[in-house]
């Protein structure tokens, strides 16, 4: 398992994919997860999304379970953050079409 865990971290680190999915809940896929199954129980990979990634929704599906969450990289929250706000300028002439 620790061999997995490191190849995946470091595929991870190295392609570092715009969206991290949580998908660990009551509900999803055709599957009984458990909590010691999320991805905070891998320390590494729990920092790893804490230092590079912002929740960006979670998803409940069942009323009582774990959310799906999804994440989304820093980077990329900026951007959008930093586009949304250009777009809702009044300096933006296209801000004001609807």
């Amino acid at each position: 398992q620790a061999y997995f865990r490191k190849r995946y971290l470091t595929d991870l680190s190295r392609s570092r994919p715009a969206v991290f999915i949580d998908a660990v809940a009551a509900g999803a896929f055709i599957w009984f997860w458990q909590g010691t199954e999320k991805h905070e129980t891998f320390p590494e990979l729990a920092n790893f999304i804490d230092a590079n990634y912002t929740l960006c929704k979670s998803i409940q599906i069942e009323p009582d379970g774990a959310p799906v969450r999804i994440y989304l990289l820093k980077q990329r929250a900026e951007k959008l953050r930093s586009l949304s706000a250009g777009a809702e300028s009044p300096a933006n002439p296209a801000s004001s079409v609807r």
